[in-house]
């Protein structure tokens, strides 16, 4: 046998199109306006922008990124099978990438049927280091959304707004070029979950308010414990590269 796994490298490929289409259906979404916005001087003369109207995030957004998520843990599966294959025929059956909470249960699960993909293969995961807190707790998170998203639709995703975009406040202290750089954020303050009624910023006395103000909005994992309050696409778009780096790692022991 020579080179990557053909069955590995297209789960990855195919979980590349979801996160394609997926930053599609999260542009389609911000794009639409579905988080209004009202400004008015409140009692103390502070101009206040408060949320008017928060729209649900389409079901099409949690299942798109359930599908490129359950593609990228399959693709570690087809990794270890490829690797128990090279000395065994037939069916791998109830086998899998390890991926632990521990290190002790990571080990207890290499010194069990795992073992059967051979010693370097062993050695070359265990250097990955798949467990919580480990090199490798990325995967971790990866296998703990695989186990959210084969029992329940959605995922946690919550609306979320990152801040205030400073040179459009207070454009006297930027150069004219700051404002076509929305990254230039205040993000002290960063909302979530998005609902009615929610201030999301009151500017200092006596300045004026800003009509027609657009907030920089974004998606977000919300799930506790496995990643709270990240950005959807730029966290699963993560996966998806460690995913890729960790099985282009094997490639010497196809050869």
């Amino acid at each position: 046998m020579s080179g990557l796994p053909a069955s590995a490298l297209i789960k990855i490929e195919r979980a590349n199109h979801h996160i394609a289409d997926l930053e599609i259906e999260v542009s389609k979404f911000i794009g639409s306006g579905p988080y209004k916005t009202v400004g008015d001087i409140d009692a103390d003369g502070r101009a206040t922008y408060n949320l008017s109207s928060v729209q649900p995030i389409p079901l099409i957004i949690p299942t798109i990124a359930g599908e490129a998520i359950q593609s990228l843990r399959t693709a570690l599966d087809y990794l270890a099978c490829a690797l128990w294959h090279r000395t065994h025929s037939g069916d791998c059956k109830g086998l899998y990438f390890p991926i632990a909470a521990t290190p002790e249960r990571f080990k207890a699960m290499c010194s069990g049927d795992v073992k059967s993909i051979g010693k370097d293969a062993i050695d070359a995961i265990s250097a990955v280091e798949p467990y919580k807190g480990g090199y490798g707790n990325i995967l971790w998170s990866l296998h703990h959304l695989s186990i959210v998203d084969k029992h329940r639709l959605p995922m946690a995703v919550v609306g979320g707004n990152l801040g205030v975009h400073l040179p459009s406040f207070y454009p006297e202290l930027f150069h004219p070029s700051a404002k076509f750089n929305q990254w230039i954020v205040n993000v002290s303050d960063i909302r979530f979950s998005l609902k009615e009624n929610d201030v999301l910023f009151r500017d200092e006395p006596g300045r004026e308010l800003k009509q027609d103000y657009q907030f920089p909005f974004f998606i977000a994992f919300d799930e506790a414990g496995i990643f709270e309050r990240e950005p959807l696409l730029p966290a699963i778009k993560r996966i998806s590269e460690f995913v890729s780096t960790t099985v282009a790692g094997f490639n010497s022991l196809f050869i």
